[in-house]
């Protein structure tokens, strides 16, 4: 089963070089796990490489960005595989995660919402380590 790319889509109330500058601030904040590919001026493109780890190849984050006005800019945000296609359930899960991780984290840059060190701040999922230690606790339970 391979299924299209997952992308998110917006018209925001800014030029491009602030959000460009946003882009980049995940790089720059985050050198240990994102690396950037391509700076396209021409094509306005934004390619990012998100580190995989072990045997995982990683994810390719890019923007695409078009100027709809003076003050107005669209900008396109899609995740694909850096060698095969998104064909698994897995897969899937992955880079839908990763979409709106970095959507948080592109939006906290472009609107400012950084800590002390000057990174994002985006809002905590702790729902995966409430399941996972609700399993825990009744794998505990029935196996005494």
């Amino acid at each position: 089963m391979i299924t299209a790319n997952p992308k998110n889509e917006f018209v925001l109330d800014f030029d491009r070089d602030p959000i460009r500058r946003a882009v980049f601030s995940i790089v720059q904040k985050e050198p240990e796990k994102y690396i950037l590919v391509n700076d396209d001026t021409v094509l306005h493109r934004i390619r990012l490489h998100e580190k995989g780890i072990l045997l995982d190849v990683g994810y390719h984050i890019d923007f695409v960005l078009e100027i709809m006005s003076d003050s107005q800019t669209k900008v396109q945000i899609i995740v694909s595989r850096k060698i095969g296609a998104i064909d698994n359930q897995t897969e899937v899960h992955n880079s839908n995660y990763i979409l709106k991780e970095i959507t948080d984290k592109f939006s906290s840059y472009l609107s400012g919402k950084v800590d002390e060190s000057g990174k994002a701040v985006i809002p905590k999922n702790d729902g995966c380590i409430g399941v996972l230690v609700l399993l825990i606790l009744v794998s505990y339970f029935f196996l005494w």
